[in-house]
């Protein structure tokens, strides 16, 4: 299922997705217009606000403008490289000094 398929499921209808649209931004939209982007595509200045009225990711509408958001890594500090600046920085140190 496409994003605009979604969305038109999320709000039920074609006619009643074009409502919530006019009301979120002031601009007619008509139920011809959303079949018309169902049949080709969105314009991509209408997928904020079809994304805000529904919830369907921006990626869904037009992936080939918004990029799926991927997962975050979680930044693990490389073990082997902390211990060996650790052991340089014992070794430069001068005898009977405490290495903060």
């Amino acid at each position: 299922m496409s994003g605009i398929a979604k969305a038109i499921d999320i709000a039920g209808t074609q006619a009643k997705l074009a409502t919530l649209l006019s009301d979120l931004t002031g601009k007619t939209v008509k139920q011809q217009n959303v079949s018309s982007w169902l049949n080709s595509r969105v314009p991509a200045e209408w997928c904020l606000p079809i994304s805000r009225a529904t919830g369907v990711p921006l990626s869904e509408l037009r992936p080939d403008v918004y990029e799926a958001k991927k997962p975050r890594q979680k930044a693990v500090p490389d073990i082997k490289q902390s211990t060996t600046m650790r052991c340089k920085q014992v070794l430069n140190q001068p005898a009977g000094e405490k290495v903060s």
